[in-house]
């Protein structure tokens, strides 16, 4: 008899648990109160970015196994064009990259220029090769996709109350609601500048 699992929430994470879980051999079913891709959450759009310069190492090691799993998945998921970072704690997440083997390199400003030929830089740069964008809307459509994974959109469950072997709760900013708990969701305010002509593309990293 297969064993069963329940996953609440259908955004990236929950979609994750799911694909996971169905590897294992779990027949899957996953309750989203909205629709998968709902833009009340915070998984659906264009693009997402993913690094690996963190400055903490635990945060470098998960983001080095999530780049292989996304590879795994469809690497055509993910767009790699490097990250340029300046100012204060950069030298933190250097010394975090260090710990995990994460490979980085000092850019002057000249080099960091010619990779982002729209800034301009007055010192040097950490510059990380493993980081880009990842297409988030069609990463949530390949892992809903997934043999053994089952879908219901509009349906608001109580995890409480789901007859499963497992149930996993991944409901982002309701996690609060749904067990009274004290998690506070935020607005994050993000600013976009006028970069690059739209003739420019990622560039490879210096060798």
């Amino acid at each position: 008899m297969t064993d069963t699992a329940a996953v609440v929430g259908g955004g990236v994470i929950g979609l994750s648990v799911a694909r996971g879980l169905a590897l294992d051999g779990f027949a899957v079913t996953v309750y989203e109160q909205h629709a998968v891709g709902t833009p009340l959450g915070g998984s659906p759009g264009g693009s997402r970015i993913y690094r690996t310069s963190y400055r903490k190492p635990v945060y470098v090691r998960l983001a080095q196994l999530a780049i292989e799993e996304w590879q795994r998945l469809d690497p055509a998921l993910l767009l790699p064009n490097g990250l340029l970072e300046l100012g204060a704690g950069t030298e933190l997440h250097a010394a975090a990259m260090d710990e995990c083997d994460e490979p980085y390199q000092w850019l002057g400003p000249a080099d960091a220029q010619r990779l982002f030929p729209e800034a301009h830089f007055r010192s040097e740069v950490l510059y990380t090769r493993h980081a880009g964008v990842i297409l988030a809307d069609r990463a949530l459509a390949t892992l809903r996709a997934h043999h053994g994974v089952v879908v219901h959109e509009g349906e608001r469950v109580d995890p409480r109350a789901l007859q499963a072997d497992v149930v996993c709760v991944c409901p982002g900013a309701w996690l609060g609601e749904l067990f009274d708990l004290p998690v506070h969701p935020q607005i994050e305010q993000v600013g976009y500048f006028e970069g690059a002509p739209s003739r420019a593309r990622p560039t490879p990293g210096p060798a």
